[in-house]
């Protein structure tokens, strides 16, 4: 992964584990680096955004003791408050804070925009 983020140019990312839910100093990545990651996957999987624009989806989990549904929903809130929003990914930790990779299509063009470390879910969208 590091080497890969190297040759996008993220030259203020490393990885310590694929997850990125290591709390380690040695696991670090810049608002910049972010949006390179964010506009590599959007150019090579234009798909995603079929994915992370649903709010909300019911799903049917099935296991040898039976099915249960249940419904998930998004925790990108901009995808019901900012016009064209469709994704990318939200995260957070207790080091991190709260993360947004965003991003919105409109008139054609596309926008990325990355907010990290907000103190709270409300100030991540906010920014």
């Amino acid at each position: 992964m590091n080497a890969r983020a190297a040759e996008l140019g993220m030259t203020n990312t490393h990885f310590v584990d694929c997850c990125g839910l290591t709390d380690a100093k040695e696991h670090y990545t810049s608002a910049r680096d972010v949006a390179l990651m964010s506009r590599e996957l959007l150019k090579r999987f234009p798909q995603v955004v079929e994915y992370s624009d649903i709010w909300m989806e019911d799903i049917t989990h099935v296991t040898v003791k039976g099915s249960s549904r249940f419904t998930l929903t998004n925790t990108n809130k901009l995808l019901r408050s900012y016009d064209g929003c469709d994704g990318l990914k939200t995260g957070s930790t207790s080091f991190a804070k709260y993360c947004l990779s965003a991003t919105a299509r409109r008139d054609g063009i596309r926008l990325i925009s990355v907010v990290m470390t907000a103190p709270d879910s409300k100030t991540r969208f906010a920014e």
